[in-house]
């Protein structure tokens, strides 16, 4: 989100910011998870933001759905901002949606529980591998409709974070493997063990993104064969409807002399043809002879 100004008016202080048209990442959630490749599309936005954040030595924090937002024109923009630190984060645990504003505290906790990495759990130092567990735990909400590690209580979510493996997708979740194996590299439970940087997962969401592209490409349909017989034509045969592809046993059978080999490989269309295109042919031959004679 930009900002445009900050200054302090007749006792009191204030920020100009960016006016945002649209919804946070949480309120489509909320209505149904997202198609995994509308989630593909979000993640390399959020991925792009991440990247600049980090880039500039700022930590986000507390990256959920909530502090996601999709404009109206479909722009995604990482907004809340305000547990960011230039340094690691502590501060205080966040049980609900709102955020909160809150000094650290030395030892604490700091993020939205259902988001926070396993090294927020624990009260030590978070980084920016902080905001690529949270970043798959966004993911995961985005493909399942809940985060990975929800649970009954807060304990209950501190212990899964820490403890438990990812769930597994369901067969109505099922996702390119690639994509898969991607959320899984930003959920490990060592920060040594996950995805390092920013760059590195927009690079490998680009990844996933290009392939999944290109294996639509290499599974559309092909084009029937009729479709390819009018396509390719030529005028004088565009007097008839394309024929049907036919072997020369099926020509023969209607007119066993030597148009069947002319329906072998007829010299117009380039295809299999009925010998009614041959026939129409050699009539329109025949005209143009006796006229020339």
């Amino acid at each position: 989100m930009t900002l445009y100004d900050v200054g302090f008016e007749t006792g009191v202080s204030f920020v100009v910011m960016e006016l945002l048209q649209g919804e946070n990442l949480q309120a489509r959630i909320d209505r149904a998870p997202l198609p995994w490749k509308d989630c593909l599309d979000v993640a390399l936005a959020v991925s792009e933001g991440l990247e600049a954040a980090h880039a500039r030595g700022v930590v986000h924090g507390d990256l959920k759905p909530e502090n996601i937002f999709v404009t109206t024109d479909g722009l995604v923009k990482i907004v809340d901002f305000g547990l960011a630190r230039p340094e690691t984060l502590a501060g205080a645990v966040h049980t609900s949606r709102a955020p909160t504003w809150v000094e650290p505290a030395p030892g604490s906790l700091a993020g939205t529980v259902l988001y926070m990495a396993p090294e927020q759990v624990r009260g030590t130092p978070g980084d920016a591998r902080s905001d690529l567990f949270a970043f798959g735990c966004t993911l995961h909400a985005m493909l399942t409709g809940a985060p990975p590690f929800l649970r009954d209580s807060v304990g209950e979510v501190l212990a899964a974070i820490l403890r438990d493996p990812v769930p597994a997708l369901t067969p109505a979740q099922a996702v390119p493997p690639a994509l898969e194996q991607l959320l899984h590299a930003c959920l490990r439970k060592q920060p040594e063990e996950r995805l390092q940087t920013a760059r590195e997962l927009r690079i490998a969401l680009r990844a996933v993104t290009d392939g999944a592209r290109s294996g639509a490409r290499r599974h559309r349909a092909p084009p029937v064969a009729g479709a390819v017989a009018a396509s390719t034509r030529s005028p004088s045969c565009r007097s008839h409807p394309p024929a049907p592809i036919r072997a020369p046993s099926t020509c023969a059978t209607v007119s066993p002399t030597a148009s069947s080999t002319r329906c072998r490989s007829c010299r117009v269309c380039a295809s299999w043809r009925s010998p009614r295109c041959c026939a129409t042919r050699d009539a329109a031959s025949t005209h143009r002879s006796s006229a020339a004679r």
